[in-house]
């Protein structure tokens, strides 16, 4: 069978497409190592979207959300899935009355972009977003990013609806359709959250966590992007009491930010 011949336009597609993964993958080199993304089950290798899991316990619902590693993990056993994550501890969490849910991506095969729910893609994100929240109704949002090689606990207190001017992801449409980012184009939006008492407890309780709270902004890629999401979701759900993004350092030890995670969540419930 006669092979079709590649035409000097799909050649070149294929060139630029080339040139932009391997710009966009020095930009990001940075935030994590390539032992980071083999820390994946590689049986979500071919799965899609994840089915969504419900308590009946008529309690109301904390959503966490993750990223590249170690947020992904960090937060993997608030999964109410039973594929992913054997045994969940969410349900009615500490006795403290919230049911806490947690959604992230997993990435076998070292790829960036990941498989599962909430993959390093803003359309996927955006499309995950919209599917999941409606349905749990969260009173609070935590979601998490990954920060550089380094043990800080960076709590984000200004999000920026960059509008157009989004770094690109790895798949075509590199940035945000505008439609997902109609909601206060570019305009600087103020977080309103306990951060000074989480960050407080924090600095008391695992000093050899950096904690800070950044004032500058949350980056302008997806981390960013979920953040202006959350609070989007929050002026249609008054309800959603809080939205907190915070980036997180790849250098602490699991059991470290696992512990801060518990810490954050006390203090947020609290606050309640």
């Amino acid at each position: 069978m006669a092979l079709k011949k590649i035409t000097m336009f799909q050649n070149t597609l294929l060139y630029i497409c080339l040139v932009f993964s391997l710009s966009t993958y020095s930009q990001l080199s940075p935030y994590f190592s390539p032992h980071d993304l083999r820390h994946s089950n590689k049986q979500l290798g071919k799965q899609k979207k994840n089915k969504l899991y419900f308590s009946d316990n008529g309690l109301p619902n904390i959503i966490l959300l993750g990223y590249w590693y170690p947020t992904n993990m960090m937060i993997r056993d608030f999964n109410a899935n039973p594929k992913l994550n054997p045994k969940w501890i969410g349900e009615n969490w500490e006795g403290r009355g919230y049911n806490i849910y947690s959604f992230s991506p997993d990435f076998p095969y070292k790829t960036l972009k990941g498989v599962g729910d909430f993959t390093v893609d803003y359309q996927s994100s955006f499309s995950d977003f919209w599917r999941i929240m409606p349905k749990y109704t969260p009173v609070a949002i935590l979601s998490f990013g990954r920060a550089k090689e380094n043990n800080d606990w960076e709590i984000e207190s200004i999000v920026y609806n960059n509008f157009n001017q989004w770094r690109g992801d790895f798949k075509f449409p590199y940035k945000p359709k505008r439609k997902t980012v109609r909601y206060k184009k570019f305009q600087r939006i103020q977080t309103a959250f306990p951060k000074k008492r989480i960050k407080e407890q924090l600095v008391r309780k695992l000093p050899e966590l950096n904690v800070f709270i950044d004032e500058q902004g949350s980056g302008d890629f997806l981390c960013e992007y979920m953040a202006y999401q959350i609070y989007w979701y929050q002026s249609f759900y008054p309800n959603m009491r809080y939205g907190i993004h915070t980036h997180i350092g790849a250098e602490s030890s699991m059991s470290t930010l696992k512990k801060g995670l518990g810490i954050t969540l006390r203090e947020l419930i609290l606050s309640l």
